[in-house]
C-alpha cells in the first residue's frame, strides 16, 4: 500500500512541474511578444501585449486550479475537464472583452497576438512534455 502512495506522489509531483512549466513557457511567450510590441508600438503596445500574455496565463491557471486535486473518478474524468476547459475559456473571453472595453490606449492586434501566442504556447508545451 505505501509502494502505491508513493507512485501517486510521485505522479503529482510530475503533473504540478508539468503546470509549472506551461505557466513558464506561456509567460516568457507572452514577455517576448511584449518586447516586440513594444519596440514596435510603443509603451501601449507593451503593456497591449503583455496583458494578452497575461490573460493566457490566467486561464492556464483557473484549468490548472480546476483540475488539482485528488483525482475524480474514472466516470467523472471527462466532465471535469469539460467544466475545467469552459471556465478557462469563460475567464479569457472576459478578461479579453474587459481589457478591451475599459482601457481606450489599447493596441488590439498587440493584445490579440499575444493573447493567441500565450494560447499556442501552452498547447505546444504540453505536446513536448508527452513526447
Amino acid at each position: 500500500m505505501d509502494e502505491g502512495n508513493g507512485q501517486a506522489s510521485v505522479k503529482l509531483q510530475r503533473a504540478a512541474k508539468g503546470r509549472r512549466q506551461v505557466l513558464v513557457w506561456q509567460a516568457a511567450g507572452g514577455l517576448g511578444v511584449a518586447v516586440l510590441a513594444g519596440s514596435g508600438m510603443g509603451t501601449k503596445g507593451f503593456f497591449s501585449a503583455a496583458f494578452g500574455g497575461i490573460i493566457g496565463v490566467l486561464g492556464s491557471l483557473v484549468f490548472a486550479w480546476l483540475t488539482s486535486g485528488p483525482a475524480p473518478a474514472p466516470q467523472t474524468v471527462l466532465r471535469v475537464m469539460l467544466r475545467a476547459e469552459a471556465a478557462r475559456l469563460t475567464v479569457m473571453v472576459l478578461a479579453l472583452w474587459l481589457v478591451l472595453v475599459a482601457w481606450p490606449g489599447v493596441v488590439p492586434v498587440a493584445l490579440i497576438g499575444a493573447f493567441v501566442i500565450s494560447v499556442v504556447v501552452a498547447v505546444l508545451a504540453v505536446a513536448v512534455m508527452r513526447d
